[in-house]
């Protein structure tokens, strides 16, 4: 099973801009990440492929940046098969399920990051 978090990207985050840009990072992932989430899903309840494809892209470079891995996957899924026409529902599920899994791991970081020192490394 894939891991749900990448640490190479959450140290490139923090090298760049350490433990107070990293939190910002993760701040705007939770809040957009859960907006494109529950986007993708309500589009889907309407059949709407179109805006199903839209959250998923919008979604994939966003999780991609903070690491979350089966998000990411997950997303370049559904854009992929939305635009083929393919079936959805699983995969929309599926997303759902993993941002729930990251989204405590996420804010267990951001906790911690925003008690560190700012020391990018």
């Amino acid at each position: 099973m894939m891991e749900p978090l990448s640490e190479d990207a959450l140290d490139r985050l923090r090298r760049l801009g350490g433990e107070a840009f990293l939190g910002k990072m993760l701040d705007l992932f939770l809040a957009f990440g859960a907006e494109k989430v529950r986007e993708a899903s309500d589009a889907w309840q309407r059949q709407d492929r179109v805006a199903v494809g839209k959250a998923a892209h919008a979604l994939k470079s966003s999780a991609a940046n903070v690491g979350a891995l089966r998000v990411q996957q997950l997303a370049a899924a559904i854009e992929e098969r939305a635009g083929a026409g393919m079936e959805l529902g699983e995969l929309v599920a599926e997303l759902t399920a993993a941002f729930q899994v990251v989204r405590p791991l996420l804010e267990a970081l951001r906790s911690s990051s925003a008690s560190a020192p700012d020391d990018p490394r």
